[in-house]
């Protein structure tokens, strides 16, 4: 593989949700498309499926230091690895509210409104939801399977939400 020539239409750096969805939305162009990841495949270990061990410990994160403009160290809470940082995260792909896009006030001082509305996201939610074949309609979790939308089953949408809104990470 090192040092041969590989040609392609399009290439997209990363193969987390973000990558594997615009992959998955041009493919049907026949464009030859090249995923291209920094990281190796997961390998299979208790540690996986612990969610305290990824999430409290940083069991997978990258060992490596970055720097602040003013030349300041820091560890950054990034994984390297294929399906890339949304594999830790159980894929979720929460749509965020309308108002998340507002301003809000924190203890430490005011997050300032995102620069765009929730309304010019939209319908790019609708397609990431389409392609994904999880959808919410009140307040059920429902996932498309051949053209019909199932409900998960009560634990599962319990999990899904766990994920999505987080959890009780206590040492």
């Amino acid at each position: 593989m090192y040092g041969e020539e590989l040609t392609a239409d399009i290439v997209i750096v990363g193969s987390g949700v973000g990558g594997a969805t615009f992959a998955r939305t041009v493919a049907p162009c026949g464009a030859k498309i090249l995923i291209v990841e920094r990281g190796e495949y997961l390998k299979t270990t208790p540690e996986m499926l612990n969610e305290k061990a990824i999430h409290r410990d940083g069991a997978f994160i990258a060992q490596e230091t970055w720097y602040e403009n003013h030349g300041k160290a820091f560890s950054p809470w990034i994984y390297y690895y294929v399906g890339g940082n949304t594999k830790f995260f159980g894929a979720v792909m929460p749509r965020y509210r309308k108002e998340d896009f507002e301003p809000v006030e924190h203890i430490g001082g005011i997050s300032p409104a995102w620069p765009f509305l929730y309304e010019e996201l939209e319908p790019y939610y609708g397609r990431a939801e389409e392609l994904s074949a999880f959808v919410e309609q009140a307040g059920r979790i429902l996932v498309n399977l051949h053209g019909h939308n199932h409900i998960l089953t009560q634990r599962c949408q319990m999990s899904l939400r766990l994920r999505q809104y987080g959890n009780d990470w206590s040492r």
